[in-house]
């Protein structure tokens, strides 16, 4: 049993041949958004820009859904026919405020459930 196991790479893993099942809880997923930003003071904003939108053209998201197992945002992106559509799991959305709140009850709980 995993936990705290990024989706993507469990699905890498399993892919390699790896004894591996990945279980989408039927409650819900949490939805984890990564962001990109160009810092105000970077030395080449311009080539920042044009890397950014590199890394979110079709070419580039559909890169990442085949090499790496990642869902992206892109409305194009295909993806292996063994991985369930984003549009069939109930994602779960994670307020930074909350969880801020509520980190070392979760961090207490994570210690209980797998002693860690």
């Amino acid at each position: 049993m995993g936990a705290n196991c990024a989706e993507y790479f469990c699905y890498k893993t399993m892919k390699q041949g790896n004894p591996l099942k990945i279980v989408y809880p039927k409650e819900g997923v949490p939805l984890v958004v990564s962001p990109t930003a160009i810092a105000k003071d970077a030395p080449h904003p311009n080539a920042a820009k044009l890397f950014t939108d590199f890394v979110f053209s079709k070419q580039a998201q559909q890169m990442l859904a085949d090499k790496e197992g990642l869902y992206t945002g892109h409305p194009e992106v295909t993806y292996p026919k063994d991985k369930p559509r984003m549009k069939d799991l109930k994602l779960l959305a994670v307020d930074p405020d909350e969880l801020e709140e509520k980190n070392a009850e979760i961090k207490k709980k994570f210690v209980e459930f797998f002693g860690a």
